[in-house]
């Protein structure tokens, strides 16, 4: 079969692969956005809590006349 008409079309059967490759792609890529923001959130998190625990050492230390 000639295919000078059309140089980059797909076969039938690769046509129908191609739409299983792209929505596991499309999976993969969702999986990996949701891992990144929800290991963004905790890392956020954690910092917060560090932030306020180093803040509430300081406040202690002061409040019992500690020089820092």
């Amino acid at each position: 079969m000639n295919n000078l008409k059309y140089p980059f079309s797909l076969p039938k059967s690769t046509s129908k692969n191609a739409w299983i490759v792209l929505v596991i792609l499309i999976g993969g890529l969702i999986l990996t956005i949701g891992a990144t923001y929800y290991t963004y959130l905790d890392e956020e998190k954690q910092a917060n809590q560090e932030f306020s625990l180093v803040c509430h050492e300081l406040k202690s230390k002061i409040g019992l006349g500690w020089s820092v």
